[in-house]
């Protein structure tokens, strides 16, 4: 057997139940839940720093989190349901590792980038509203615009931003701290930039 495999046995194996339960929540079937399991499993085992992952279990949580909310997004129909389920799984206690922290640094840098590529007045209406958290108002006070003319920035700006990060690489983040209290500031950055 070889070392990556006693990993697995010893380390993600065993929690294998709460992994379905996570998908299960996020996806509504059983079928697609064991499907998502497997694919962040698949994910987890062609990492070639396996071993810098300081929790396991919280890592494939993570996959399985991040898989199951691109699916959501990418979905046409998606039950409110779901949408709930998905939001109310950040209440789940998963704590960091250095390989979080070095994944949160790459996507924050890539959702850097994909915000400067964004048209001028989408791209200051993005950042004064998701990154400044400024009220709608405020934003269209600050850039003389209609409160309408801000929202449709707002929202235009928002799909051109999920398409350019669907157009890179992905690249999945950790699962990190979860617990509001406990939230890091790019967590709740990065949260308040994607959220419709």
């Amino acid at each position: 057997m070889r070392d990556i495999d006693r990993w697995f046995c010893a380390e993600i194996s065993p929690y294998e139940s709460q992994y379905t339960a996570l998908a299960m929540r996020l996806t509504g079937t059983i079928d697609n839940a064991r499907d998502l399991v497997h694919d962040a499993y698949a994910q987890v085992l062609s990492q070639e720093k396996w071993r810098q992952i300081d929790n396991p279990r919280a890592y494939v949580m993570r996959t399985i989190y991040n898989l199951g909310l691109n699916s959501i997004r990418r979905a046409r129909v998606v039950s409110m349901q779901q949408l709930a389920d998905a939001d109310a799984i950040t209440q789940v206690d998963i704590s960091p590792d250095a390989f979080d922290t070095f994944s949160d640094r790459e996507e924050l840098g890539r959702v850097l980038a994909a915000v400067e590529q964004l048209p001028p007045q989408c791209r200051k209406v993005v950042v004064m509203r998701r990154i400044e958290d400024l009220p709608p108002r405020e934003v269209a006070r600050r850039l003389n615009l209609s409160l309408s003319t801000v929202e449709k920035h707002l929202a235009r700006g928002l799909v051109l931003l999920a398409d350019l990060l669907d157009a890179e690489p992905e690249v999945t983040v950790p699962l990190k701290t979860t617990r509001p209290a406990r939230m890091t500031s790019f967590q709740a950055w990065q949260s308040r930039l994607l959220r419709r």
